[in-house]
């Protein structure tokens, strides 16, 4: 196993947050915690200081005022530009953390993936946590409660590989696709079963 981990937040934020829920034998991990650290911090990388940059504002004559704001306003610009299906403006700001997970399976089937991915989001308001919901049940051909798991739903897709399921607690949303089984993930939240925080590789890095 080859647990890769994105190192500059997990120093800015201290600590992962979402570690525990995701799959032990997780192939990569990435986590992006504590946004109120995390944004100022970026507005200070290269690249935000390379868009405000005055000598190339005219290269960038196609996004706008964007350039003007701070990074996270640049990227919900973008988005509500250019992805207007996603809503972001009724989420994004407040998205506080987010983190994904991905289990190498092998050969895609007909009702699997080849790759197991999970992804958590937590949100400063259950308001955005709702409206970041119902994005993703737009984007599905059809949505359908959890057969056996209460609160869990099925979001359907053109091919069966492709489904997802869902589920909302608090502010907090968590979305899985085929290869990632919800069962696993609720026995990970209700601590019955161990994460990605217990790998021996996983803790060199955190």
């Amino acid at each position: 196993m080859l647990t890769l981990v994105l190192s500059l937040p997990l120093l800015l934020q201290g600590t992962p947050v979402h570690a525990d829920l995701h799959p032990k034998n997780a192939d990569l991990y990435l986590e992006l915690g504590d946004s109120a650290v995390l944004w100022p911090a970026l507005d200070q990388a290269p690249l935000a200081r390379f868009l405000r940059d005055a000598d190339m504002k005219a290269l960038f004559g196609a996004l706008g005022p964007y350039t003007e704001g701070t990074l996270q306003d640049t990227l919900l610009g973008l988005m509500t530009q250019g992805q207007a299906d996603w809503k972001a403006e009724t989420w994004f700001k407040s998205l506080k953390s987010v983190s994904l997970s991905m289990v190498a399976l092998g050969v895609e089937s007909e009702t699997r993936a080849a790759f197991g991915s999970l992804a958590v989001f937590d949100f400063a308001t259950p308001e955005a946590t709702k409206a970041f919901e119902g994005v993703l049940a737009g984007m599905a051909s059809s949505v359908e409660p959890h057969a056996s798991l209460s609160g869990y739903q099925r979001l359907s897709k053109d091919k069966a590989s492709e489904e997802q399921w869902s589920v909302v607690a608090g502010t907090r949303l968590v979305l899985g696709n085929t290869g990632s089984l919800p069962e696993d993930y609720a026995a990970r939240a209700a601590k019955t079963s161990e994460g990605v925080a217990k790998a021996e590789l996983f803790q060199k890095f955190a």
